[in-house]
Order: C-alpha cells, then structure tokens, then sequence
C-alpha cells in the first residue's frame, strides 16, 4: 500500500512539474499578482504561496539544466556535469527565495523577490 501510495505521488509530481515547466507559468504569474497586491492579507497569502511553490518547483532546475546541457555539450558527459551546477546554483536561488517571501509574507509593505531568472525556454 505504501508503495502504491509513492509510485501515484511520483508519477503526480513528474507530470505537474517536469513534463511541462509552461504549465506552471499562469500559476506562477497568478502568484506573483497576488504577492504585489495592496490588500495585506492577499499580499501576505500570495507571498507565503509563492515562496512554497518556488520551493516546491526548485528541483526542476537541477532535471532541466542537466538534460539541456547534456544535449548543448556532449563531450565526455561535461554538458550534464555543468547542467547539473548550473541546476544547483538555480535550485539553490528558487530555495532561497522561496523561504525568505514565506519568512517576510507577514511583512506589511514589503512585497518580496519573485525570482531572478525567466523561465521562457523552458
């Protein structure tokens, strides 16, 4: 039963997150309108949503930029090695963000980073 129960909520995470990073971006930008609101508990609500979710979304990064660089870069696997630094350093930065805006969500008047790299090529 166990399992089952971990096959269903991998297989879950991959399609909402790996299969389609595009997916996520209404959401995210949804987020992001919510996180600038002028309402205190919509701002506070969309700021501590954004930051579990860029917390949640993190580990893409280190999927994405491993697989695109081994493809950019084949020679003797140094493409997927440099994909997976690259995916460290952004997993690292999504982590970071995402709990200082759930740290700050309480914060009046401060409305947060919501991230510092564009996703459009994903």
């Amino acid at each position: 039963m166990r399992h089952k129960k971990l096959v269903s909520f991998v297989l879950i995470f991959a399609a909402l997150f790996i299969t389609g990073w595009t997916r996520l971006d209404p959401m995210n930008q949804r987020l992001n309108e919510k996180a600038n609101a002028q309402d205190y508990a919509e701002k506070a609500g969309g700021m501590a949503l954004r930051g579990i979710a860029g917390i949640l979304q993190s580990p893409v990064e280190l999927a994405y930029h491993g697989y695109t660089e081994t493809f950019e870069n084949p020679m003797c696997g140094l493409g997927f090695y440099k994909g997976i630094f690259i995916g460290l350093f952004w997993t690292g930065d999504k982590i970071t963000r995402g709990a200082w805006d759930v740290l700050t969500a309480p914060v009046p008047d401060y409305h947060g980073a919501p991230g510092s790299h564009h996703d459009e090529e994903l």
